[in-house]
């Protein structure tokens, strides 16, 4: 009888210590989906202020043009003569931190990169800011890998999702909408 308690005492052991570190489990992933969502909220809430959309829109509409029309623009910025509050720098600063947050895998790609066409401006950011980051190579050779980084996963990113990854499923607002007009 003895022995018969103390199997049971044994079962019941294990299955409370099996159900603790179950719930340990559950608990760090909920921990780290935490983590990651603070990760995304930091770097997006930095992104978003009108200073920052200002430096983005310069990155993504005026750069080019102004690399080919101005010979000594690549010069200046690389030499900082020009300010870096008002830098395209501070822009690739900004995707050199996506890239180690990649990298790092503290925000998963799909979050990153299913934002708002996140990946095209990636693409787009790293290829306006190419001649200015192999500018700064020549100096340094290792500025801006992080950024790289994240302009070749957002480039594979669009690679894999020519239209978009928009669930499969679930009707476009367009055939919805049109579903509903008829009822």
């Amino acid at each position: 009888m003895l022995e018969q308690i103390s199997a049971a005492a044994s079962v019941a052991t294990l299955v409370v210590l099996t159900a603790a570190a179950i719930a340990a489990l559950v608990q760090l992933r909920h921990m780290q989906a935490g983590n990651e969502l603070q990760a995304f909220i930091d770097i997006n809430s930095r992104a978003n202020t009108p200073h920052m959309m200002r430096l983005f829109d310069l990155v993504l509409t005026e750069l080019p043009e102004r690399i080919r029309n101005d010979p000594a623009y690549v010069a200046d910025v690389v030499s900082r003569k020009i300010p870096s509050g008002d830098s395209p720098l501070a822009v690739a600063f900004w995707f050199d931190e996506v890239g180690i947050v990649l990298r790092q895998q503290l925000v998963p790609r799909r979050v990153v990169f299913q934002i708002g066409g996140s990946a095209f401006a990636t693409v787009r950011a790293w290829t306006a800011m190419q001649p200015l980051i192999e500018a700064l190579r020549r100096r340094s050779p290792a500025s801006f890998l992080h950024f790289e980084y994240a302009a070749v996963l957002a480039q594979q990113w669009i690679d894999a999702h020519p239209s978009g990854d928009y669930p499969s499923g679930v009707p476009r607002w367009r055939d919805f909408a049109a579903s509903r007009v008829e009822e």
